[in-house]
């Protein structure tokens, strides 16, 4: 930088008084140009105290640093040792002058005679100097220093708006990347950058601070031990009080660490150090530190922007961390809409998805699918509820991820269906692999609710192959019919899906099409067998039992077309269809000479939770002309009641006597046996099949019989083929039965002629017994009074 010209070459100019000064301090109130103050500035300065050269120089600790007035600070010159005089004029506060003897080197010619040295800016660190020179014999004298000393108060106040406007337009420029931050890290990170750059500090750091902890978020330049310090409780951070009234905390220090070790190892000279509190409802959350090393002090005008940024942080902070709970939101909405809530499995959308692409992946392997429905889940929900039910699934679930591989997919589909997709397998001996050990962990008791629980599950397997052509409904289809033909052939097993099964698939699917055409075609039939009394063979009612004649398959057993039409819902209209008729034929029967005569029919799940079921069954006996005390209907035991207490209650208010059909096949829950109307209990075949040589049979058909005597209901016990069996039901107290003793179900002509030709009961006139709501249980009626027998 070279020398500002003078205003005259008199090398004894007239020393300048205050009035000469009055143009220059006007011209410096509006300072223009990249830097402070201007060159233009410098050189009136340097033409009104007669000086050859005015230039600018920042100090830091032992250098001086040199600068034109439109180099910015970090574009200084080469550091000098700072000259004594200067030494001095920034430890007092005063302009000094020297005659360049040595110790008083010059930023600039080394033959100048004289140089002055105007400290600018305010306190004990400051480190703005103004240097003039003065070529040959003219010395600065006292008066020169004087009016020098005016001067810089002048330039104090210009260099204080300068810096303030200078920080402001930083933060303006540069706040953008704050509000653009969409991450606490990132919002951290430019808030370091800023704090120092606004600050001109040499070091920096952002604090955050959180259930009583502070903890280092982002720094610039501090050393390793400072940074390794952190975190830390905030009773051990010095600007913590400070920070709770809302106040910046600033301190100017030697050794030590002030701030709380935010510095420590970083300088072993004096340093001015800042925090300021970033607050949110009257609380700090984060502070924002800056440092400087040396005869530098933090300016108040530098403290009132560190405020502004710190207003500026914490809205920027606020936008993150609402920016990021938005986003956590939304990824849990899109993980509720991908998962099940109670298992936290996969749902069926996304083992759809992840079928898909795995279908269409180039890897190798096959694909496969295993699907899986729990055996036994519903007794175990009927009898220990619902809330048992979850903790069984959660269980289960638990045990089936087990057997999943790092590549695989376990999903509930819903209810008690789970689902595998196996992702590269071999073949379908890997997919049955897999089946066999979830078999396995599931053979182990459940402990729910204090008590031990068994339950298995019906498998079935498929493999398809990578670009194919076969999609992810059709594989899920495929391992339904599976797991179907699973159920079928026993339970609590595997099948895998191949020629056969596709066979039977297919043929299930077209039996679910002509099933909804059953009814108005015509094709279902109704077929009754006896119920006797066991001691002398009379007939006292008749089941009714619906067959499907399928035009081409011929006839089919409601064993194989009932749980198609629960599945499908057209057991509904079966339902109604069964009662009508049936009642229908109970009339021409009581007025054919068997008066006595009651007919049963089977009541579905699905039939029970309609509420015009009552309504339909009334119209049904009504139109045929039978009492409702005629019509028993029955339920299975593994029905779920609990949710059908109101329909059951206004049936038996209509006066419908209930049965339980295949009583002790399931967890009867004996709730349901004593506050609902159930009149009969049918004991399954399976218990009577053992009678009179199995004890264990026998045991259980006399526990029945105990629990019947408490309970006052009557026992029909089905599936009596034999005469022993029939005597050693005698034996423990069974008065009736029904099995093919006394024949096979039969159509309503052939059931006529037998009616015709079996022992009839003694009529005997009953009065009309309706039970009031409850009454079942507080008086129940006699024997005869149910069951009509002399």
């Amino acid at each position: 930088m070279g020398p500002q010209p003078r205003a005259t070459d008199d090398p004894i100019a007239t020393p300048p008084t205050a009035a000469a000064l009055g143009p220059l301090l006007l011209a410096l109130s509006d300072p223009s140009g990249q830097g402070w103050l201007s060159a233009d500035a410098l050189a009136r300065v340097a033409t009104a105290v007669g000086a050859d050269e005015a230039v600018l120089a920042t100090a830091s600790q032992s250098v001086l640093y040199p600068h034109a007035p439109d180099e910015a600070a970090d574009d200084r010159g080469d550091p000098l040792p700072l000259p004594d005089g200067a030494h001095r004029a920034l430890l007092t506060g005063r302009s000094t002058r020297s005659d360049g003897s040595a110790g008083d080197a010059r930023p600039s010619d080394e033959r100048a005679a004289a140089t002055a040295w105007v400290p600018l800016g305010s306190g004990q660190g400051r480190r703005e100097l103004l240097v003039l020179r003065r070529a040959g014999p003219r010395p600065f004298t006292d008066d020169d220093l004087s009016l020098l000393d005016a001067l810089a108060r002048h330039l104090d106040m210009t260099l204080e708006l300068h810096q303030r406007n200078t920080a402001l337009e930083q933060l303006a420029t540069w706040g953008h990347r704050l509000v653009h931050q969409r991450d606490l890290d990132g919002v951290f990170e430019v808030a370091a950058d800023l704090i120092r750059d606004i600050t001109a500090g040499d070091r920096a750091g952002v604090v955050s601070i959180e259930d009583g902890t502070a903890t280092l978020r982002a720094h610039r330049d501090l050393p390793p031990a400072a940074v390794a310090s952190w975190p830390r409780p905030v009773d051990r951070v010095n600007a913590w009080p400070s920070a709770l009234r809302g106040e910046p905390y600033v301190v100017t220090a030697d050794a030590g660490d002030p701030l709380g070790s935010v510095t420590a190892g970083a300088s072993t000279g004096p340093e001015s150090r800042l925090a300021v509190p970033v607050m949110r409802d009257g609380v700090p959350v984060a502070l924002l530190y800056a440092i400087r090393s040396g005869h530098a002090p933090l300016t108040p005008n530098a403290i009132v922007v560190a405020e502004a940024l710190a207003a500026h942080v914490g809205a920027a902070m606020l936008n993150a961390e609402l920016y990021a709970s938005l986003v956590q939101r939304e990824q849990q909405l899109s993980w509720r809409a991908t998962h099940d809530p109670l298992t936290e499995l996969a749902n069926r959308e996304l083992a759809r998805t992840r079928l898909d692409a795995a279908l269409t992946a180039e890897a190798p392997g096959q694909v496969g699918v295993l699907f899986c429905d729990l055996d036994g889940f519903k007794a175990i929900n009927d009898r220990l509820g619902h809330e048992a039910g979850d903790e069984v699934l959660k269980e289960v679930a638990v045990r089936l991820a087990g057997c999943a591989g790092p590549h695989d997919l376990l999903a509930r589909l819903g209810g008690d269906e789970f689902l595998f997709v196996l992702d590269g397998v071999a073949d379908l001996d890997a997919v049955a692999d897999v089946g066999a050990r979830a078999l396995s962990r599931l053979s182990a008791p459940l402990a729910i609710g204090g008590e031990r629980a068994s339950i298995g599950a019906s498998f079935g397997g498929v493999v398809g192959r990578r670009g194919s052509g076969v999609t992810s409904s059709e594989l899920m289809r495929d391992a339904d019919a599976a797991m179907y033909e699973a159920k079928a052939r026993g339970r609590n097993r595997i099948e895998l899906f191949d020629a056969d099964a596709a066979r039977r698939a297919v043929e299930r699917l077209e039996l679910r099409s002509d099933l909804r055409h059953a009814v108005d075609a015509r094709q279902l039939r109704l077929e009754y067998q006896p119920v006797v009394r066991l001691d002398d063979g009379v007939v006292v009612g008749v089941e009714a039992l619906v067959r499907w004649h399928h035009p081409v398959r011929g006839v089919i057993g409601p064993a194989e077309f009932i749980p198609l039409a629960e599945e499908t819902g057209d057991i509904v209209d079966i339902g109604r269809w069964v009662a009508w008729h049936a009642a229908a034929q109970l009339a021409r029967w009581r007025e054919g000479g068997n008066p006595h005569l009651r007919v049963s029919v089977n009541l579905s799940p699905h039939q029970l939770q309609r509420p015009e079921l009552a309504a339909e069954l009334r119209a049904a006996v009504d139109t045929a002309g039978v009492p409702a005390a005629a019509l028993l209907l029955e339920i299975t035991e593994s029905a779920e009641l609990s949710g059908a207490a109101a329909a059951l209650g206004e049936l038996g208010e209509l006066g419908f006597p209930l049965a339980l059909d295949d009583f002790g096949m399931s967890y009867s829950n004996l709730a349901n046996l004593r506050d609902m109307p159930i009149r009969w209990l049918k004991i399954d075949r399976t218990f009577v099949a053992g009678l009179p040589t199995d004890h264990v049979d026998t045991g259980i058909v006399r526990a029945v019989m105990a629990l019947s005597s408490t309970l006052d209901v009557q026992v029909v016990a089905e599936g009596v083929e034999t005469e022993a069996q029939r005597r050693a039901l005698l034996e423990v107290g069974c008065r009736y039965g029904q099995g093919y003793l006394w024949g096979r179900p039969a159509s309503a002509e052939e059931m006529t002629g037998r009616l015709d030709e079996m022992p009839r009961l003694r009529w005997r006139p009953q009065a009309s017994i309706r039970p009031s709501p409850g009454s079942h249980r507080k008086n129940p009626p006699s024997a005869a009074a149910v069951d009509p027998v002399g």
